[in-house]
């Protein structure tokens, strides 16, 4: 969370903005970017995405996971369960093993292909640590 919450801070001054244009510039409200920068809760897998591609930022480095900065775009054609699969399969791991190491629910893993939805970012970076890849990867951008 404080990674976040420092790139919060890294963008504001860099782009030299202010929380209020910060948050018109994603699309999002001013009380929502302000309980990210005060460690409430992250923003929105979507709204993550929508950061990356507007900043040219990558999502790694907004969490802490990595010092590279640049995003470096790759579109996937595939579904976020479908980026799992296969990462899973690289891996010589099964859909669910992840409910048993970590606090990832069973009910969230089979929304994730039932309804085709991300994850919440505390779980994609779960994953991503877990794993050995990364968010951008995860989120379909990298």
């Amino acid at each position: 969370m404080q990674e976040f919450i420092e790139f919060i801070e890294e963008i504001l001054q860099d782009r030299k903005i202010s929380l209020n244009e910060f948050a018109e510039d994603i699309g999002r409200s001013v009380s929502a970017v302000r309980r990210w920068k005060y460690g409430l809760f992250f923003p929105a897998p979507d709204t993550v995405i929508s950061i990356a591609l507007k900043y040219n930022i990558s999502c790694d480095y907004m969490f802490g996971l990595s010092l590279n900065k640049e995003l470096v775009r790759k579109y996937h054609d595939t579904t976020f369960y479908q980026r799992y699969l296969s990462l899973l399969s690289q891996c010589k791991a099964k859909p669910f093993d992840i409910v048993q190491k970590k606090e990832i629910s069973n009910g969230a893993v089979y929304s994730w292909k039932r309804i085709k939805a991300f994850p919440d970012m505390n779980s994609l970076i779960v994953l991503a640590k877990e794993y050995g890849t990364t968010l951008d990867y995860l989120l379909g951008i990298g």
